[in-house]
Parts: structure tokens; sequence; C-alpha cells
């Protein structure tokens, strides 16, 4: 039913890809991957406290997995669940190897909070292990736009419209700051 409910989901049909998932682990409930993979899904449907609640499921049955603590503090962050977003994107760097998207969710969180030097080292750090993150230099120029380095900001998103000129988040920071 895992796979099933993957394939589903490739296909563009969420809620037969969560009744999947909701087999799968009605049969095994210790099916960490089934409980990942049914946050992705309620991420991509927008319903937060869901996909945290599956995302949890997950590290308790796998305490070691980056990658849900990574989508945990994605789903905690959209609920504006600062604090905790910040705890789980820690931890999530501290079982594996440094990581861009990590790097980058975590820069974000520090925006929020306003902090601002930790939130730009984030960015940068990101973007050294992936310089042609879009969304990383769209969100470092909104960090510099919030901190009065206007010209950095421009840049930014400049450089992020080169890497895709249809970034929509990216066109809209440079309508708002230009």
């Amino acid at each position: 039913y895992c796979n099933r409910g993957n394939a589903l989901r490739l296909q563009g049909r969420p809620e037969q890809a969560l009744e999947s998932y909701d087999r799968a682990v009605a049969l095994d409930p210790a099916l960490a991957d089934a409980f990942y993979n049914r946050g992705g899904v309620l991420e991509e449907m927008q319903l937060w406290d869901d996909a945290v609640a599956s995302y949890e499921n997950a590290i308790a049955l796998r305490p070691i997995f980056p990658q849900a603590l990574n989508n945990l503090g994605n789903s905690l962050f959209n609920l504006a669940r600062y604090e905790e977003a910040l705890d789980k994107f820690n931890r999530a760097l501290a079982l594996a190897p440094p990581n861009a998207d990590v790097l980058t969710n975590r820069g974000n969180v520090l925006r929020e909070m306003r902090q601002f030097t930790a939130a730009l080292s984030d960015h940068n750090a990101a973007l050294a292990l992936n310089p042609s993150n879009v969304e990383c230099f769209n969100n470092r120029g909104s960090v510099f736009r919030e901190i009065g380095r206007l010209d950095e900001a421009l840049a930014d998103y400049h450089h992020a419209l080169a890497l895709n000129p249809d970034h929509i988040g990216a066109r809209a920071n440079l309508a708002l700051t230009e």
C-alpha cells in the first residue's frame, strides 16, 4: 500500500494516496516510511497539524530520520511554531552531513525569529553546498531586504531569476525592493 500511495501521489491524486498510506499503517503500524510519506501528502494538502502528527509518528518509529525532521520543521514553520521548527532543523543537521535544504529552511526560521545574522550564515552555507539553489537566493535576498542591504537583496533576486526566470517569489520580492 505504501508503494501504491507513492504512485498515486505522483499522479496528483493526494486523497487516494492518503488512503493507501492509511491502509499501510493500519496493516503495519511500525512502518515509518508510510507515516513519512503520509506527512508529505498532508503537507501538499496544507493540512499542517495532521502532517506534524504523521512526521512525529515516523520519527518515533525511526529516531534517526533527518528527512522527517526537516519536513516536520517545515510543517511547524507553516504553523508559525518557530522555536519548535528550529529545534527540528537543528536535530536534522546534527544527524546528517550539512544539507542545503535544511540550512535554507533553518535560515527561513531564523529570519522569522529576527535572527538575521544567523539566517544569513545558514543561507550562505546552503549556497556554498548548492550554488544553484533558487529558493535560497530568494530567501537570502529577503533577509538582506529586511536589514536594509537593498543592493545585495536585488542582486540575490536577480540571481534567482537568472536561474529560474519563472520564480514567482523572486519576481514579487524584486518588485517590492526596486
